[in-house]
């Protein structure tokens, strides 16, 4: 009989917990930051960025369609902008250490808000950065990495009604081979079979 009061089908929360059991985390949401030339911008380069916010990764770097007649404090609207693409999680840091202007371009598709860094308002460390990463922080950057370039198949899925059984499959399938291989850890027998997705014991 339906819970009403859960508005998640049983597939989803099932999707949830696989995906925690094997340390799949959800795809970050990618974000743009725009690079200017020196006496234009705060940053040119994608290295000054990763410099600066302390990542663990150097930002990819892509060119944008602006969107016209849509820029806030910012005189000079191209046609396109440069722009270093990061994890959405990181670009408030980004907004706290400096002035900003804003511009819409096109991204993935849909009109995104870009933030224009202009001034910096934030002290810099002795090493010239103006954030400090935590190690666990750090860390969990390259967690999330390991798992995204480990799991490429899973991301590449398409998100619709057959990607999502798609999805649930893929990771029905990983989990299996994470049990069998801890089974085999705690009997410390190698020939223990590998038990595939609807056989006994396995979620269906």
């Amino acid at each position: 009989m339906p819970d009403d009061c859960n508005p998640y089908p049983p597939e989803a929360w099932e999707d949830c917990g696989l995906r925690s059991f094997l340390g799949i985390p959800s795809v970050p949401v990618l974000s743009p930051v725009a690079l200017l030339p020196e006496g234009e911008g705060l940053f040119q380069t994608a290295e000054q960025l990763q410099h600066m916010l302390d990542l663990t990764f150097l930002p990819e770097v892509v060119g944008l369609e602006v969107i016209p007649k849509i820029g806030w404090g910012w005189s000079k609207e191209p046609k396109s902008i440069k722009c270093a693409v990061m994890y959405n999680t990181y670009m408030t840091e980004v907004e706290k250490i400096c002035e900003h202007g804003m511009v819409m371009v096109y991204f993935h598709g849909k009109r995104r808000c870009v933030p224009i860094p202009l001034k910096l308002t934030a002290k810099l460390d002795k090493n010239g950065r103006a954030v400090k990463r935590r190690e666990r922080e750090r860390n969990d950057d390259l967690l999330c990495a390991e798992a995204l370039e480990k799991h490429t198949d899973f991301y590449a899925i398409t998100d619709d009604k057959e990607g999502n059984a798609a999805r649930l499959a893929y990771l029905r399938r990983e989990a299996a081979r994470l049990r069998a291989a801890q089974e085999r850890s705690k009997v410390g027998d190698e020939n223990v079979p590998c038990t595939e997705p609807g056989s006994e014991g396995e979620t269906p």
